[in-house]
């Protein structure tokens, strides 16, 4: 990798990795959403064991009344329970099988939290569901919910909160809280020393899956090349999804702007391909 490709990494990285606070402090936090303690910190399943441990610290130093662990069993669970083992030093068997179980693991021996002000979603797989079955927790407790600090995998940070943000209603407050903020070294290493974060490639991988947005530069709005992640208002965006043999084909116009996407998965391969078409705009 050379410096090119890392600062356009790095790029992509800063406008995916939400904090709408620099630093958390009871200032700013009550500044942002008129309240120096949140309702509940909600963490999101993912591979990184940061994750849970930025929201127990947050909850440790008095910034939610109440934690939310969201995560059924999904395909980055074996690496989060391998990375949790080590940090609480036990064998992976001992270590229950959904992430939302393994955060409360290190929520509960790590962090000494009582397992009374932490609340698990062990079910869902994908951010919709975390959100969606967050909500159904809240209410079928009665959890009060007006304000929330978001807390996912960095990458991951701005489809979690535009995800949300589809699903509670404008009274509502969320604060995003990326729980650090990644940045590339010219060759590619990750600068940032925080323990057991991306393993290989899959920074890469996920940072680069994010991409397919689509910005206009004369007004500064944007869209994605599908519905979601950004989910614009139906009446102004037009879709439409064919699914073939192996292939999936996402048509979409927005803006006087039409675009094509489509995936699919080479012949005897474990990866997925994207190919993104743009034609001529029909606006100047």
């Amino acid at each position: 990798m050379n410096k090119e490709i890392a600062d356009a990494l790095n790029c992509i990285i800063e406008f995916l990795a939400v904090r709408d606070l620099a630093q958390m402090s009871k200032d700013a936090l009550k500044k942002a959403c008129g309240a120096s303690k949140a309702d509940v910190i909600i963490a999101l399943g993912s591979d990184l064991p940061v994750v849970a441990e930025t929201a127990c610290e947050l909850y440790k130093a008095g910034y939610g009344e109440k934690l939310m662990f969201c995560g059924g069993i999904g395909h980055s669970t074996v690496n989060l329970k391998k990375k949790v083992a080590k940090i609480l030093n036990v064998e992976t068997d001992q270590l229950p099988e959904s992430e939302a179980e393994i955060y409360a693991c290190l929520a509960k021996d790590k962090y000494q939290i009582e397992s009374s002000s932490i609340f698990m979603d062990k079910t869902s797989t994908n951010t919709s569901e975390n959100i969606k079955n967050a909500i159904q927790i809240f209410n079928d407790h009665t959890i009060k919910h007006e304000t929330m600090i978001l807390i996912q995998d960095p990458i991951l940070q701005k489809r979690s909160y535009v995800t949300a943000l589809d699903m509670f209603n404008d009274r509502q407050k969320i604060i995003n809280y990326a729980p650090i903020i990644p940045k590339l070294n010219s060759d590619g290493t990750i600068e940032n020393d925080t323990p057991y974060l991306w393993e290989g490639t899959r920074l890469y991988e996920l940072a680069l899956g994010e991409v397919y947005r689509l910005r206009d530069d004369e007004n500064g709005d944007y869209w994605s090349a599908s519905w979601q992640p950004v989910g614009k208002d139906l009446s102004e965006y037009k879709s439409e999804c064919h699914h073939g043999t192996a292939y999936t084909k996402m048509m979409a116009d927005y803006s006087e702007i039409h675009s094509e996407v489509r995936y699919y998965v080479p012949l005897g391969q474990s990866y997925d391909c994207l190919l993104y078409t743009s034609p001529e705009p029909t606006r100047q």
